[in-house]
């Protein structure tokens, strides 16, 4: 057995290595973020609540939002979920916090020329509320005549529980293409990156970047889980 000295003076090494490795790493962090801040996140300021979060995706969405990037943004998010896009985009309005009674309200809600709406339920960390789907796609239906697609957008997860809407409605809506469920990180990442390669604004390209950056380090769990 090692003598409990030597063992001693070799943990006492050891840990003393770790800490000068450790203050080097914090020394070049301070100096390299002066230049290029890679700890500085937009998003991280503005998305402290759910709403936050939907109310930058309908942003991006809008093709007459300020981004200056036309349909391109909605066009992609659209191809995502399978939605046809041979319909006149450009004139899409989205529209948020829909209400729909004295108690429910649509996160996003996206109306086109054709009748066509598409509803986004976002949920990045909170749970579903009573019949709260069921309410929507009901909604939906009596609104456009079940010209719809209803959209349960999961940070953690995917699909909506039983609480929010019965087994057998749910896979009645799902096989009739009215019904999806995407996560943040299946969805949103990917169009994501692929707004930011369609970008033509530097601005526009930094503040997607900071988006993505966010949806990794918040939700790397559910990647994960995914991988």
């Amino acid at each position: 057995m090692e003598n409990p000295e030597i063992y001693r003076k070799k943990l006492e090494h050891l840990f003393s290595n770790l800490i000068y490795r450790y203050r080097l790493l914090d020394e070049i962090r301070s100096y390299t973020n002066r230049y290029l801040a890679a700890e500085f996140n937009l998003i991280e300021l503005l998305a402290t609540r759910e709403e936050d979060i939907s109310r930058i995706i309908a942003a991006l969405l809008d093709p007459c939002g300020g981004h200056g990037q036309g349909s391109v943004f909605l066009k992609r998010f659209l191809e995502k979920l399978g939605i046809s896009t041979d319909r006149n985009i450009q004139e899409a309005t989205i529209r948020r916090e829909v209400t729909i009674d004295e108690s429910r309200r649509i996160d996003i809600l996206i109306e086109f020329s054709d009748g066509f709406m598409l509803g986004i339920e976002n949920k990045p960390w909170a749970g579903d509320q009573r019949n709260q789907i069921e309410d929507y796609a009901s909604f939906l239906e009596r609104l456009t005549g079940g010209n719809y697609k209803l959209l349960f957008l999961g940070g953690y997860r995917k699909k909506p529980s039983e609480w929010s809407i019965s087994r057998d409605k749910r896979l009645s809506l799902e096989q009739q293409g009215k019904l999806v469920y995407k996560s943040y990180a299946d969805l949103l990442l990917s169009w994501l990156k692929e707004c930011l390669k369609e970008s033509e604004s530097d601005k526009v390209r930094w503040f997607i970047r900071d988006f993505i950056t966010w949806i990794e380090n918040n939700f790397k769990r559910m990647q994960d889980d995914e991988g």
